[in-house]
């Protein structure tokens, strides 16, 4: 009787223990959960970072002053009549 008490008791300790450690057990679900917010949350700033950029993209087709404002800064041109300053930023690892 004592014999199968005993049994008893190991099999569920190394079910216990199998659940929270082993391959699919608590502490690995954690990390799977742990994972897929860090996913989810990556993926909500894509869509952010998508509907900036699209609402650019419509802007730049409708507002062609604004096309122009952003070309001629990104290629650092000017217009006949302007002087165009180039302000370097220093940096800060040396």
């Amino acid at each position: 009787m004592i014999r199968h008490t005993l049994i008893l008791i190991a099999l569920i300790i190394f079910l216990l223990v199998y659940l929270v450690f082993g391959d699919y057990g608590l502490i690995e679900y954690f990390k799977l959960v742990k994972i897929k917010k860090h996913y989810e949350y990556q993926l909500t700033e894509m869509d952010k970072k998508i509907d900036e950029l699209q609402r650019e993209l419509d802007f730049l087709k409708k507002d062609k002053k604004y096309l122009e404002m952003i070309i001629r800064k990104e290629l650092n041109l000017k217009k006949p009549n302007e002087d165009l300053f180039i302000i370097k930023k220093k940096d800060d690892k040396k």
